[in-house]
């Protein structure tokens, strides 16, 4: 029995044993299948370098928050997660990133043109876009060059000794021009900065002539620094070239190139790519116009032709002081604030500056000043009667031309809130917000009111203006991601206001009334 015993307990510890044994293989075995090994993790992970380059890299605010964004940072994120990729950027300048794909410490560089000497240690991939490099001179200074091409420009650096402010790094498109920056004839003349903001501020502080640099980076950095009227582009292209992810050849392998090349036509074959030119690059190139001055004086006149309109109304319908800063604040603003309120914008418009609440406020007061004055002074002769008929006649004309620009206005800004708030697609959001912007607030003024006979919905051929030619300016957004021209949004800028201005009076002389049901 004893005998028996110890058997059976020896048996009893040996499975237990075995049991532990198999349990801790097993678990060995799990950890091993869930945990991806080092070389499979970091694989995953591609190292690169950020550097200061608006509107392609650069870092937005909000609440505290710091977001590293820009048309590349968007559109290379993209390509690179349909393969499975994350990007994590570090910050530094161009020849930091450069210097790190070559020597093998950074993996990809953003932003890179086409060079010999590049292609001995880095992949290229297919073009995710184009630029458009200018020459940058001090306002006024262009009128004293004569240059009709690179090689007259570069013939004109050497005669007079111009001092050319180039970034450490850089390639430029075209040879002759990266010859002459690296002909030890020219050094004496040619001053290395570490980005394109420093060029600015080398060229402002009268250190350097002038700087290449690409068209919608010196046209954004100043807008964004305010140097508008300090700097200028000289009026010439000087050349177009491919802009290039480079993938370094010591950490990187073909079969990588191949699959951004893959996640490229993919996201334009989606549609995609337009989408996030349209979303990161345009709010930007939007901005640069309508926050001149000029298109804010038109934006202010219309403001004080929609605030007349109401004090008008209230003088009409004998409401007192307040009720015709209400009649007069509904049109002026009421349909931005609709309209932001619809999109999510936040904070809305009129609560981002209180110059329109302002402008309205003050022309309630002068012209309810001017209404009681006259009142006071009284009675008036037949003829002062007829002369302020005739005055009273071209008033009217006065105000119906400010609100036609108002309205036009309007139509620019309701378009460029749809691109800010990425409404898709916006050849429908664009024209929406637009009309909305621009007679949504004389709607809702008029439903305020109790007036059955809403003009806007009535008969009068006002918001159909603003459809039509949001309509036409989102078109011609949609069309300009494929060329992305500052100028040319100018252009379209203002061409959207004349039209729209020249239809609302056109509307106005020859009586035309919307189709009623």
């Amino acid at each position: 029995m004893i005998i028996i015993e110890k058997i059976q307990k020896y048996r009893h510890r040996k499975n237990t044993s075995l049991f532990i044994i198999i349990k801790i293989t097993l678990i060995f075995l799990i950890i091993i299948c869930i945990t991806p090994s080092s070389s499979e993790a970091s694989s995953k992970v591609i190292k690169s370098v950020w550097y200061p380059w608006d509107p392609y890299l650069r870092i937005e605010t909000n609440n505290e928050n710091r977001k590293l964004t820009g048309l590349d940072v968007e559109l290379v994120r993209a390509i690179l997660q349909n393969a499975g990729y994350e990007i994590d950027f570090e910050e530094g300048i161009w020849v930091q990133g450069l210097n790190g794909v070559k020597d093998g410490t950074k993996d990809i560089l953003i932003g890179a043109l086409k060079t010999k000497e590049r292609q001995e240690f880095a992949y290229y991939p297919e073009p995710y876009r184009k630029e458009t490099q200018v020459l940058y001179v001090p306002k006024g200074a262009s009128s004293k060059y004569q240059f009709k091409d690179v090689n007259e420009m570069l013939e004109m650096f050497k005669r007079i000794h111009f001092r050319l402010g180039v970034t450490e790094g850089y390639a430029y498109g075209s040879e002759v021009v990266n010859a002459y920056v690296k002909d030890s004839a020219n050094s004496n003349n040619i001053l290395k900065s570490d980005s394109d903001r420093a060029l600015f501020e080398l060229l402002m502080e009268n250190k350097i002539d002038g700087f290449i640099v690409d068209r919608l980076v010196g046209a954004t950095t100043a807008w964004r620094n305010g140097w508008q009227s300090m700097v200028e582009e000289y009026p010439l292209d000087l050349y177009s070239a491919d802009i290039h992810v480079i993938f370094s050849k010591k950490t990187t392998s073909p079969a990588m190139v191949e699959e951004f090349n893959r996640g490229l036509q993919e996201l334009k074959e989606k549609g995609d790519y337009r989408k996030i030119i349209i979303d990161y690059l345009f709010p930007v190139l939007l901005a640069r116009t309508v926050q001149q001055d000029w298109f804010f004086i038109v934006d202010i006149i219309g403001t004080i032709a929609f605030a007349i309109s109401g004090v008008v109304l209230a003088k009409k319908e004998k409401y007192d002081i307040f009720g015709g800063f209400v009649l007069s604040a509904l049109p002026a603003f009421g349909g931005g604030v609709i309209r932001d309120m619809l999109v999510g914008r936040s904070p809305i418009g009129v609560l981002r500056t209180p110059i329109y609440i302002e402008v309205v406020f003050f022309t309630v007061v002068i012209l309810y000043s001017i209404m009681k004055a006259f009142s006071f002074f009284g009675k008036k002769s037949d003829h002062k009667s007829q002369a302020n008929g005739y005055g009273f006649s071209l008033t009217n004309s006065l105000v119906s031309i400010f609100d036609a620009l108002g309205l036009a206005a309007f139509t620019v800004i309701g378009v460029v809130v749809a691109i800010e708030s990425r409404c898709s697609p916006l050849w429908i959001w664009g024209p929406v917000l637009a009309a909305l912007t621009g007679a949504g607030g004389g709607i809702v003024r008029d439903i305020v009111r109790a007036d059955s006979n809403i003009p806007s919905l009535k008969g009068s051929f006002y918001p159909e203006i603003a459809l039509i030619w949001g309509f036409l300016f989102s078109l011609f957004i949609m069309w300009e991601t494929t060329r992305l021209d500052p100028h040319e949004i100018f252009i379209g800028v203002f061409m959207t206001i004349t039209g729209a201005l020249f239809t609302r009076i056109a509307v106005i002389y020859f009586k035309i009334k919307s189709p009623m049901f």
